[in-house]
């Protein structure tokens, strides 16, 4: 099964490059935003013309950059197109739970010590924010399977991340990215001006970084708390860390997931419920189904080819994490000796992803797999001690 998804993450790059960028341009989305970036106006759906902010850091080669991205994001976070920013929702949540396991993937010491290009999360971060999360998520992903230890051979040296990382890690997450989020989606002009709401989505583009940055400091101020207290218990110490952090991305992945999934079904089965503009809008096959790249389907407005671009970006990257945490779970169980059922962890992963998406279920595997390790060596330690006793 490694063996077969080692083959299959490529070929989702390759897809990618088709489902996203080809046919976003025989769509016509990515004409329409070069029109947009033109004409210095965002899309609005409607509501009146704001202007594209073009200046925000005074360097010119990133202010060109950042002004580019806006009028693709700008339709998902101004509510002028609800289905877009329903989905956008689901999107945020999946890759918010993906970047934690990736970031807990690169504070591992199997992967530290080894020096390995997946120890640097935050160029793959800045890869995904500036081409897209189902492109870098396959090729983050088969990297690791080719190059880590911790795919190869896994133990609990190899998995253990710092108690300074683990333990700091949600509230990283919480001011990294949940915060910047929020604070992109403010409403404009009521609340933030335009030239506000657009410096906060520039401001959001390098959430990588401060997770990446964030986690750095946490490590070089606070590791020493952890050096020498419960040597005895340290990878248990070190698991219930962990456990904190995964149940933290479980539930960023399953809380909108959830939600969306909520006010769609609620447009459908309570429609008196919503303003009869939104009715139509929110329909889950409008949300949540995809448009086949080779339909032909041409696009009227941003809006509605962001849509379609995103639906892709989503289920493209968040396969790629659930096929990678796929085979770090094989991995494990092998190199415990434990024999897998694939149809019992096939209607498993089924049943995490009905509750709480790709992304969640695969949340669900890499905690079971770090479960397995660490029980494993604490089973080893055991044994030591009842043979000095004897």
């Amino acid at each position: 099964m490694t063996t077969i998804i080692k083959l299959t993450l490529p070929l989702l790059c390759i897809y990618t490059i088709y489902a996203l960028f080809i046919f976003s341009e025989r769509n016509g989305l990515f004409p329409l935003i070069r029109e947009a970036i033109e004409s210095r106006t965002l899309p609005t759906g409607g509501n009146g013309t704001v202007s594209l902010r073009t200046i925000f850091t005074g360097n010119k080669p990133l202010d060109h950059g950042l002004a580019s991205i806006a009028p693709f994001f700008w339709p998902a976070i101004d509510g002028s197109t609800p289905e877009l920013s329903l989905y956008a929702l689901v999107v945020a949540g999946s890759f918010g739970a993906a970047w934690v396991l990736v970031t807990m993937e690169g504070w591992r010491m199997g992967n530290v010590n080894g020096g390995r290009v997946v120890a640097f999360p935050s160029i793959f971060g800045i890869l995904a924010q500036t081409g897209s999360y189902a492109l870098t998520s396959p090729l983050y992903c088969a990297l690791h399977i080719w190059t880590s230890s911790i795919a190869a051979k896994p133990d609990a040296r190899k998995i253990n991340v710092p108690r300074a990382v683990s333990n700091a890690l949600p509230f990283i997450f919480v001011v990294g990215y949940i915060l910047p989020t929020v604070a992109m989606c403010l409403p404009a002009p009521s609340i933030i001006s335009f030239d506000t709401k657009q410096a906060f989505h520039a401001a959001w583009q390098p959430c990588p970084l401060y997770i990446s940055f964030l986690a750095t400091g946490a490590n070089l101020l606070f590791s020493r708390l952890f050096t020498t207290r419960d040597n005895d218990d340290d990878g248990q110490a070190g698991l219930r860390a962990l456990r904190r952090v995964y149940a933290f991305a479980f539930a960023c992945a399953t809380i909108p997931h959830v939600a969306a999934w909520m006010i769609s079904l609620a447009s459908v089965m309570f429609p008196v419920l919503f303003n009869t503009g939104l009715v139509a809008h929110l329909h889950p096959q409008r949300v949540f189904v995809n448009a086949l790249p080779w339909s032909g389907l041409r696009v009227s407005t941003i809006g509605e080819g962001a849509l379609r671009f995103l639906q892709w970006d989503n289920v493209i990257g968040s396969t790629g994490i659930l096929l990678w945490a796929v085979a770090m779970y094989a991995t494990a169980h092998r190199e415990v000796g434990i024999k897998l059922s694939w149809i019992k962890l096939g209607v498993k992963i089924g049943l995490l992803a009905l509750v709480s998406g790709p992304v969640g279920a695969a949340v669900g595997l890499m905690w079971e797999r770090d479960e397995v390790i660490f029980s494993k060596e604490g089973l080893k330690q055991q044994k030591e001690v009842e043979k000095k006793t004897n």
